[in-house]
């Protein structure tokens, strides 16, 4: 005699395993895409990341056996600008100037460290806000705060008061700074009057990152754009 519960049971997990696949099939082409030049793709990836951590019981079992290896970069108290700590900024200044905000993937000369799956995705700060200029408080930016907020910010429960910094993670100015491209003839160009152009926003640059971390985590190489 058959034991059909047990057979459904086999088949949904197998149901579930293709469907976490066929997220991180999805992802891993996402990527490539934005590596290739296509970075709107950026923020299609927060719901295949969703998707592959909290998809279904199979991906929740299965998320706390992986092993993600970060940038360690320290948090610095006393600075009391911004701090991102998985992206860093390139200037091309040669025939043409721009700007990039760039995912660190794992720098050799950086020092990295290995999270587990709660740690990588509920309490590591990717981003530091400055302090708030009455109560001087600071909000820090986790994994999952920052791919829920976008996938809010990109459906149908927007609401710029509750996502402001994943608004303010789209220019420049999140990181607190100005960045200056030099010409040759002296018209040099920068980002606080809008003139040197950005072409990768800081919140692209940390979407790319996290993917990078995740694939990595779950057995898909994944080298990271080439700049």
């Amino acid at each position: 005699m058959v034991n059909k519960t047990h057979n459904r049971q086999r088949l949904s997990e197998f149901q579930a395993q293709t469907a976490l696949d066929h997220s991180l099939d999805t992802l891993k082409v996402l990527t490539e895409a934005f590596d290739s030049g296509r970075y709107g793709v950026a923020f299609s990836m927060a719901n295949e990341i969703v998707k592959i951590v909290s998809g279904n019981e199979f991906c929740t079992k299965h998320r706390g056996a992986k092993n993600f290896k970060v940038p360690n970069l320290p948090i610095l108290e006393n600075n009391l600008a911004p701090q991102t700590r998985i992206i860093l900024t390139r200037i091309h200044n040669m025939e043409e100037q721009y700007g990039m905000f760039l995912p660190l993937f794992l720098p050799e000369n950086l020092p990295t460290t290995v999270l587990k799956f709660r740690e990588w995705w509920n309490r590591d700060p990717i981003y530091i806000s400055k302090p708030n200029i009455k109560t001087g408080e600071r909000k820090n930016l986790t994994r999952r705060q920052f791919i829920t907020d976008v996938r809010n910010t990109r459906g149908s429960h927007f609401d710029l008061n509750e996502h402001e910094e994943i608004e303010l993670l789209q220019s420049v100015e999140s990181v607190g700074v100005y960045f200056i491209a030099e010409r040759p003839d002296g018209n040099d160009l920068s980002t606080e009057d809008g003139s040197l152009e950005i072409r990768i926003s800081p919140a692209a640059a940390m979407m790319r990152q996290i993917s990078f971390e995740l694939l990595n985590a779950y057995g898909i190489k994944d080298d990271g754009m080439q700049y």
